[in-house]
């Protein structure tokens, strides 16, 4: 699956055909899930569209369409209607404007019938505080894909304010010197994990 899969939509994202990675990459989380989609297809066919970028200075167009299609193809998975504790607020760092990650998360996480919520993009510090309080997650994951974006992430304020479980991900963290209080899953699945492991699922 995973290599003609690659293939396909790689080469679909190159011709800027939307409609065909729109079917692409929705029969891939229908038929394999969100897990397998992201770690097989999207992730490594976003790395190399990016990697092409960088090599010839040139492509964003095609990292944005392949972008929006793999996001239209996660939000098609139907979110929990059940009542609960949220298991998960997911959040990008203050700036941050890669959310990708964390649609795959959620996405993820609809699949396990687990409550979650998203704040999106650039949330500022005080804006991620007040939704900590007023939701009371049982864990709050940051995503930050540099480690500037990352240092602007309240987690002593955070930790002190709120008795959710603090996680962060994304390569912005790698090296970063973490309280003790704060997880840092390494993949998708380590974080589904986590969040499983302290919801009510």
């Amino acid at each position: 699956m995973a290599r003609d899969a690659r293939r396909g939509f790689l080469a679909s994202a190159k011709r800027l055909d939307e409609p065909m990675m729109l079917d692409l990459a929705g029969k891939l989380v229908t038929e394999h899930g969100v897990v397998a989609a992201w770690n097989s297809v999207f992730l490594p066919c976003l790395g190399d569209i990016g990697e092409m970028i960088a090599r010839i200075g040139s492509g964003v167009e095609v990292e944005h369409v392949a972008s929006a299609a793999v996001l239209q193809a996660l939000r098609t998975v139907p979110r929990s209607s059940r009542m609960g504790v949220l298991a998960a607020l997911l959040s990008t760092a203050p700036e941050e404007q890669h959310v990708l990650p964390l649609e795959a998360l959620g996405a993820s996480l609809s699949e396990q019938d687990c409550l979650w919520r998203s704040l999106g993009a650039r949330v500022p510090s005080r804006a991620l505080c007040d939704a900590v309080v007023l939701l009371r997650p049982a864990v709050t994951l940051v995503w930050a894909h540099r480690a500037d974006l990352a240092a602007g992430v309240p987690l002593e304020e955070l930790n002190a304010r709120s008795d959710t479980l603090l996680a962060v991900a994304g390569p912005g963290w790698a090296g970063l010197s973490l309280p003790d209080f704060v997880r840092r899953p390494a993949t998708l699945t380590a974080a589904i994990e986590l969040v499983l492991a302290h919801s009510d699922v």
